[in-house]
């Protein structure tokens, strides 16, 4: 079965990353409003899925929270081009003056660190508050060596699990999804009932300060 094929079987609106810079903008803004419809009434429609390159025009510099991200996929690892004359005379220069460590010159742990690196960038797009969550899937066994996770954020880190196939994997996402669903909902009435206490609180203040205003004039008379 072709691409094409499975992505238009998607109950999702597709966006793509533009190849012009001017048009960014345009495409977060359909891909947001899509979204926000989406929460009211999608008619069909279970969201939108943003493709995207990683070192691009959108995995930097832009942030996805809240229901703007609220799964990061992956897909392969993002190792820089090592026939690049620059990076390769800087891959020579550290294996000439710094010792090997662990089986690896210095010159692969370069290329490693700048594919995690841009790894990083790209997954922590998600999440950008303390009551913001996203689910984050790495589609290649390469993300389950020990060498690589070390180089994940550990808020990150400590929260992986590894699967195989897609049915124990996407049991896992909607576990997390479903969980996060509630607490995120949980919070939101917390938040609106903290807001309408702090309103009828400054309300009733108002009123105090008015009323003693009032009795301070009396007793001036």
């Amino acid at each position: 079965m072709s691409c094409n094929v499975i992505i238009s079987r998607l109950p999702s609106q597709i966006f793509q990353e533009p190849k012009k810079a001017n048009q960014v903008e345009q495409v977060l803004s359909e891909f947001s409003r899509c979204i926000q419809r989406c929460a009211v009434d999608a008619g069909g429609l279970t969201g939108a899925l943003l493709l995207s390159v990683v070192g691009g025009k959108m995995s930097e510099g832009i942030n996805f929270s809240d229901d703007l991200g609220r799964c990061v996929v992956m897909v392969g690892m993002p190792y820089p081009n090592i026939k690049s004359p620059e990076l390769q005379e800087k891959m020579s220069y550290l294996d000439k003056h710094l010792p090997h460590s662990g089986g690896r010159s210095p010159g692969q742990a370069l290329i490693e660190n700048l594919c995690m690196k841009a790894v990083n960038q790209s997954i922590g797009r998600a999440i950008r508050h303390r009551g913001d969550y996203s689910s984050i899937v790495m589609c290649d066994r390469r993300y389950s060596r020990p060498a690589t996770l070390s180089k994940l954020p550990t808020w990150i880190k400590s929260r992986t699990s590894t699967h195989t196939t897609f049915g124990p994997a996407f049991a896992a996402l909607r576990k997390v999804r479903n969980k996060n669903a509630h607490e995120s909902t949980h919070n939101k009435l917390l938040r609106c009932y903290k807001n309408i206490f702090i309103s009828r609180v400054g309300t009733l203040m108002e009123n105090l300060e008015k009323s003693w205003d009032f009795k301070m004039v009396m007793e001036k008379t």
